[in-house]
């Protein structure tokens, strides 16, 4: 892994909604990874019943993630070993 002052910033968009049992899943999921990832990666938490059209980014059912640096969207259920994959591909070696 490289250190810590070569990963650029990103952030990780989790489109979610207060009735959704899979979305409460991958929060856990989220909340697990979000204690071992660097400062550079932020994962921020969109409840979709809450905020504007703008916000929502066409996102028309939940849970959704989207990495805005490399715009890679992981859409429904994921295991926290793909999520993890997925996000040290994309903030390591794309470049």
């Amino acid at each position: 892994m490289p250190e810590e002052k070569e990963i650029p910033d990103a952030d990780v968009l989790f489109f979610t909604s207060s009735h959704c049992a899979p979305c409460t899943m991958l929060k856990q999921k989220l909340e697990a990874l979000n204690s071992e990832m660097p400062a550079q990666i932020r994962i921020k938490t969109i409840n979709i019943e809450s905020c504007d059209e703008e916000s929502k980014k066409g996102i028309r059912c939940v849970p959704v993630l989207k990495m805005v640096r490399n715009n890679e969207v992981l859409v429904g259920d994921v295991e926290v070993e793909d999520l993890r994959n997925v996000l040290y591909r994309n903030l390591y070696f794309s470049r």
